[in-house]
């Protein structure tokens, strides 16, 4: 998990802790309000899932360490223009490029290929070379 994932997760669960809380200060004996309970339900529900969630990310993590496959994808796979006679398919996993009249097919063989190469990185270039999207498996 990288950094920003960790930032994002422990913001999302602070802000959670806070509504539950400030909620959690406006029920007192004594005093009635029909929305703050409900606040307060919402409040804790989302806290629950945002822990759960973190949970999970947590043990995948954990997992993919125990396999040997940590954070960074083993094989990267590039689509790239190969001038104007179309598109190579690439990866630092295999010998010899793959040659597609279409960018779309060139796509559609590179993202079967990254998903059963997990953990695997696909980078999709713009016919002038520069990045246009990446995706992680």
């Amino acid at each position: 998990m990288n950094k920003s994932t960790k930032k994002a997760i422990k913001k999302h669960l602070d802000n959670a802790s806070k509504t539950v809380a400030k909620a959690g200060e406006k029920i007192r004996p004594g005093k009635s309000s029909s929305s703050t309970p409900k606040k307060t339900v919402a409040a804790a529900a989302g806290l629950a899932a945002l822990g759960a969630a973190g949970v999970a990310t947590a043990r995948a993590l954990k997992q993919r360490k125990a396999n040997g496959s940590g954070d960074e994808p083993s094989t990267t796979f590039r689509v790239e223009a190969d001038g104007e006679e179309g598109w190579i398919l690439t990866s630092d996993g295999k010998e010899g490029d793959q040659r597609f009249g279409s960018k779309r097919e060139a796509l559609r063989v590179a993202r079967r290929q990254a998903a059963e190469a997990q953990p695997s990185r696909l980078i999709i270039h713009r016919t002038d070379g520069r990045v246009q999207r990446s995706h992680t498996y």
